[in-house]
């Protein structure tokens, strides 16, 4: 039991590794694309400028005195204490809003579900739109979260430096996965390639879902660990969905070069090869990200049809087999041995 709770707090802390996740917003200069901070805090510092969206999901941000946003705020389940200049519309679902003495919003200000303190002395060019229901025309669909800002600015050679321990961590996650979890992973491959239009479809389904599940979670303060819990938990489900799907190419790879490989190593070969694709494809612009989606949205349906692979979909399919070396294989029949005649112990002439 011990050795499974350090197994699943070593899963843990790759996943955080492997999982793209999103970094603070960097004052000065725009990349077009809408700065997410989730969870921890957010200062814009005195005198700095922020020309793009700003949206802290389960977090505290303060924009300080002399700072200036110019887009629009969207915070939930958190804290925002403005100082500060926006130059757009700040939405609030759930948590605290403070507008201090020196803040002025150009835009309106909408809370539902959020306590609002506006000093005196803050400044609203806009409205103030209290109530459920209600989002800004410019916030609609929640555009500022289509292509967040989570990859730094490596220079070239850290950049691939960084793609090649990824990937080849990513290989060797998948070696201790299948060595600890291999007939549940094999079970997740079996449902991709018997059904994949409903694994695909699921997948689909819970990308769809899952995110507008952990945007109602934020909305409530208390509910914000369960949030960033859930949000794990289907980091980890994609994960080990994009290992199943390396099994499965691997197998693959067996079949083709006809050779025989333990199931590990297999698994390992396979993610690899997919992380090399799917990864590099990734750099492709407009069209880049298409392959790296599908990978995760089979292997994510195939992990929520077998239920993280503990039961065989569909119903009657053949169960994934162990590895062959933890099958106890029958010792193979013997020829029978002929009788030996006895030493002929006559005494010699």
């Amino acid at each position: 039991m011990k050795n499974r709770i350090h197994f699943l707090v070593f899963l843990c802390l790759i996943a955080a590794l492997l999982i793209p996740s999103a970094v603070h917003a960097q004052s000065g200069g725009s990349n077009g694309n809408g700065q997410l901070v989730l969870g921890g805090t957010y200062t814009l510092a005195s005198g700095d400028t922020l020309d793009e969206d700003l949206a802290v999901l389960g977090g505290t941000a303060t924009l300080q005195n002399e700072s200036t946003v110019n887009g629009d705020i969207f915070i939930a389940g958190g804290t925002l204490t403005v100082s500060g200049t926006v130059n757009g519309t700040i939405t609030a679902l759930g948590g605290t809003l403070t507008l201090d003495d020196n803040a002025v919003i150009n835009g309106d200000v909408v809370t539902t579900g959020a306590t609002l303190h506006r000093s005196e002395n803050a400044r609203i060019t806009g409205s103030i739109i209290q109530g459920s229901g209600y989002l800004p025309q410019n916030l609609k669909d929640l555009s500022m979260f289509n292509q967040p800002n989570v990859r730094m600015n490596f220079q070239p050679f850290s950049d691939v430096m960084w793609f090649l321990f990824r990937t080849l961590a990513l290989a060797a996650l998948a070696i201790l996965v299948t060595m600890f979890l291999p007939r549940q992973t094999g079970r997740i491959a079996n449902a991709v390639v018997l059904k994949p239009m409903e694994s695909i479809g699921m997948g689909l389904l819970t990308a769809v879902v899952a995110p507008l599940l952990l945007i109602i979670l934020l909305v409530t303060i208390i509910l914000i660990p369960v949030s960033l819990l859930a949000a794990l938990a289907l980091g980890l489900a994609i994960l080990y969905g994009w290992i199943a799907m390396g099994l499965e190419v691997g197998k693959r790879l067996e079949k083709m070069f006809h050779t025989s490989m333990p199931l590990a190593v297999s698994a390992g070969l396979g993610t690899l090869v997919i992380s090399l694709i799917g990864n590099g494809i990734a750099y492709i612009p407009c069209v880049g990200w298409l392959i790296p989606a599908l990978i995760s949205l089979f292997g994510l349906g195939g992990v929520f049809l077998t239920r993280l692979g503990t039961r065989i979909y569909p119903e009657g399919a053949p169960d994934a087999p162990l590895p062959t070396e933890q099958i106890a294989t029958p010792a193979a029949p013997q020829p029978p041995v002929s009788p030996v005649p006895p030493p002929d112990e006559s005494p010699r002439e």
